[in-house]
C-alpha cells in the first residue's frame, strides 16, 4: 500500500465530516436568521411598544386595527360639539353662516328638516326683534359603537339671550343622528356626515350612586 493510498480515506472522511460541520453551521444560522425576522415582525406589530425617555423607558399600548375611516370616540364627539355650536349658536348676523357650516356636515334630508324647524320657529325673525343671541351648552354624547355607521344621541342646553334682559330662557332639548364617514374637505375636516337627523325628548343623565 502506498502513502497515498493510505492517507485518501482519511482526507474522504476529513472532507466529509467538514461538509457537514458546514451544513450543519449553515442551517444554524438560516434558522436564527429566520427567528430572528419573526421576533422583529413580532415586536414591530406587538400591542405594546417600548419608547425611552430621559426619565425611563415606558409601555404604550398600540390600539387594535380598526377598519379604515371609523373614527374615534373622541373625534365623534368634538364633532358633535362643533356640529350643535353651528346649528344652535347664533345671532341675527352669524345666523347664515354658521347654519351654512352645520348644513354642510349634513345629508339633504337632514339639512331640509332642520331648515323646517328654524323656519316654523322663525328664529331669524326673533333674533332681529328682540336683539336676541342663542348659546349652546352641550351635555353629553351617547355612541353607540357596537356597528357601523354610528348612531349619536346628544343632549344640551339651549340659553336665550336677550340684549336688555337680564335673565334669558334656558331650552334643554336632545337630537339623534346616523353619522357615517365621507370625504374630508375645508368645510367638513372631520370627514363626518350627519344623515337621518331628527331632535328626541330630552333625558337627564342618570343619577351616580353615592361612592
Amino acid at each position: 500500500m502506498t502513502l497515498e493510498a493510505y492517507h485518501t480515506p482519511k482526507v474522504q472522511r476529513a472532507l466529509a465530516a467538514t461538509r457537514r460541520a458546514l451544513g450543519f453551521v449553515t442551517l444554524s444560522l438560516s434558522l436564527l436568521v429566520v427567528w430572528l425576522l419573526a421576533a422583529w415582525q413580532k415586536a414591530l406589530y406587538s400591542e405594546i411598544t417600548y419608547f425611552v425617555t430621559p426619565v425611563g423607558t415606558h409601555a404604550a399600548f398600540r390600539e387594535p386595527p380598526r377598519q379604515h375611516g371609523v373614527p374615534h370616540a373622541f373625534e365623534i364627539e368634538n364633532f358633535t360639539a362643533l356640529f350643535l355650536e353651528n346649528a344652535f349658536a347664533h345671532n341675527e348676523y352669524t345666523y347664515e353662516e354658521h347654519l351654512g357650516r352645520a348644513l354642510a356636515v349634513m345629508d339633504t334630508p337632514s339639512g331640509q328638516y332642520l331648515q323646517s324647524k328654524f323656519h316654523e320657529e322663525d328664529i331669524l325673525a326673533v333674533y332681529a326683534q328682540y336683539n336676541g343671541l342663542s348659546q349652546v351648552e352641550l351635555e353629553r354624547v351617547e355612541i353607540a359603537a357596537h356597528a357601523y355607521p354610528f348612531l349619536v344621541t346628544a343632549y344640551y342646553t339651549i340659553q336665550m339671550r336677550f340684549i336688555g334682559l337680564e335673565e334669558g330662557k334656558a331650552v334643554p332639548g336632545g337630537v339623534q343622528f346616523v353619522l357615517q364617514s365621507t370625504a374630508r374637505s375645508r368645510e367638513n375636516p372631520y370627514g363626518l356626515l350627519v344623515t337621518d337627523f331628527r331632535f328626541v325628548p330630552y333625558e337627564k343623565p342618570a343619577q351616580q350612586p353615592p361612592g
